[in-house]
């Protein structure tokens, strides 16, 4: 079996899990439940990504996935996005590359959800770093071709599908 089906069969199963605790939790009011994911209002559709970032090299990978207000995957994947200096450049770039994913697949009302949250304080205008300036240009540049679009940060238990696909999704095009 291929990484990328095997992969791609690892995120369906994980996706479907974690819908299936949602759904428990709901029933059974567990306190976990503010940790996990949440899918977005309607129409909106959210998307999570997430780096990896490989110091030793110093090549990048992006994972990303698009979910619907009943939190059915619509699309996911991973990139590989080059080299960087940085797990935080790692982050802005997996970002982008989720932007470009999105943007390419039509949807227009989009939640970005990120774990880093040096870079989402950026995005928003709350700080600035010299380090990523350009790249979140580019990200301000691109959010603009959205109806709407949002940039929230979200604890790793919450962006763990996008974390497995940025740590596994390439690793047949990095050996």
């Amino acid at each position: 079996m291929s990484i990328h089906v095997q992969t791609r069969a690892e995120v369906q199963d994980w996706v479907e899990a974690t819908n299936r605790r949602r759904e428990q939790a709901t029933i059974h009011g567990t306190a976990s439940d503010a940790a996990c994911w949440c899918p977005p209002q309607l129409p909106f559709v959210k998307c999570n990504y997430d780096a990896r970032f490989d110091e030793i090299n110093q090549q990048v990978t992006g994972g990303w996935i698009i979910r619907d207000h009943t939190g059915e995957s619509l699309a996911w994947g991973a990139n590989k996005l080059g080299s960087s200096r940085s797990p935080l450049e790692a982050e802005t770039k997996a970002l982008m590359g989720a932007i470009q994913q999105v943007w390419i697949r039509g949807f227009t009302l989009v939640l970005f959800e990120g774990d880093c949250a040096i870079l989402i304080n950026n995005i928003n205008g709350k700080t600035t770093n010299v380090a990523i300036r350009s790249i979140c240009m580019d990200i301000a540049c691109w959010a603009t071709k959205f109806k709407e679009s949002r940039f929230d940060f979200v604890r790793r238990t919450c962006n763990r599908s996008a974390h497995v696909l940025a740590k596994y999704g390439c690793t047949s095009l990095l050996g």
